[in-house]
Order: structure tokens, then C-alpha cells, then sequence
């Protein structure tokens, strides 16, 4: 046998230390803990723009209703919508992407029967709450003068609609 180098032993290996591979796992865990704070948030925005979408669709969809079956009167369910063709399938979900949906004839007097002789409103009220304060801090309300509004405390604005500290218009 020759002479031993400097490492040449039976504990010695090309490769990482056991030191080295925690010092690794612990950058990572932080790097990971980093993560998955934006992630959080950036899922609760995701879900907010969910929300806004879905209230401006249906607003889409009760002028579209009401011009072409409604007789200028509009529907009282998304089901009815979505029966119509006038919202896609999706439109009649509850939950949906971390917010409860809830459509309601909104106080007007029920109208004529429609083209498809089911009952219309003269009008609507739309709400979107958070389902938990992970899935979104805002609550989103729209009624027939197709306005989404906001309320930064979570839950939807109330008719009749009044600009205040938590409450406002989506631009």
C-alpha cells in the first residue's frame, strides 16, 4: 500500500456533511414559510376577483335576460338563468372559489310571466361573502343598476347602496 493521503479514511466521503444538509433544510424551510404567506394571499386576491367577475357577469346576464325574455324584467334565480342560456353552468354554484353567492328578488313586485313562462322581478339584489377570512376580507354586492360594490369588513353592502368608510364602487 502507498502512502495515505490527507482524507483518504474509512469516514471519509465526497459528498455533504451532515451539518451542511441541516444548514440546507433550514434555509429552505424559511424560504418555504416565505412562500407560502404569498401564497395565501395571493389566493385570497384570486378568490376577491372571482367574486367581482361573477356578480359583473350576472349583471351581464339579467340585462341580456330581461332585453331578450324578461319582457324589461329580470330573473329571480341564477337557476333560471342558467335554464335560459343567459349565465353558464357555473353561474348557479355556491360556494364558488371561497365566496357564497345568494340572489334575491331584492324587494321589487313580481312581474309577467317570461318568454318561457317563469316568474320575473322588476328587481334583483346580488351578494358575494367570504365563506372564511382566508378565502377573502371583502364582501360584493350588485343590484339592476349593474354597480359591483365593496365592503372591506366582509360582509356585502346593504340596498340602498350609500358610499361610506368600508363601503364603496368597484371602479
Amino acid at each position: 500500500m502507498g502512502p495515505r493521503r490527507r482524507g483518504d479514511s474509512v469516514f471519509s466521503a465526497r459528498g455533504f456533511t451532515l451539518i451542511e444538509l441541516l444548514i440546507v433544510c433550514a434555509i429552505l424551510g424559511i424560504l418555504a414559510a416565505l412562500v407560502i404567506a404569498h401564497l395565501a394571499r395571493a389566493k385570497m386576491v384570486a378568490n376577491e376577483a372571482s367574486a367581482i367577475s361573477t356578480l359583473r357577469a350576472l349583471n351581464s346576464a339579467q340585462m341580456a335576460y330581461s332585453s331578450s325574455c324578461g319582457r324589461n324584467l329580470f330573473a329571480p334565480t341564477f337557476t333560471q338563468l342558467v335554464a335560459g342560456g343567459f349565465a353558464s353552468d357555473d353561474m348557479n354554484l355556491s360556494p364558488k372559489s371561497g365566496y357564497a353567492f345568494v340572489l334575491t328578488p331584492g324587494g321589487g313586485a313580481a312581474g309577467a310571466p317570461d318568454c318561457a313562462a317563469q316568474p320575473t322581478q322588476s328587481f334583483y339584489y346580488a351578494s358575494a361573502q367570504p365563506v372564511s377570512v382566508a378565502s377573502g376580507r371583502r364582501g360584493f354586492a350588485t343590484s339592476v343598476a349593474a354597480v359591483v360594490w365593496q365592503d372591506t369588513t366582509g360582509t356585502p353592502p346593504t340596498l340602498p347602496f350609500v358610499v361610506g368608510p368600508q363601503i364603496g364602487p368597484i371602479q
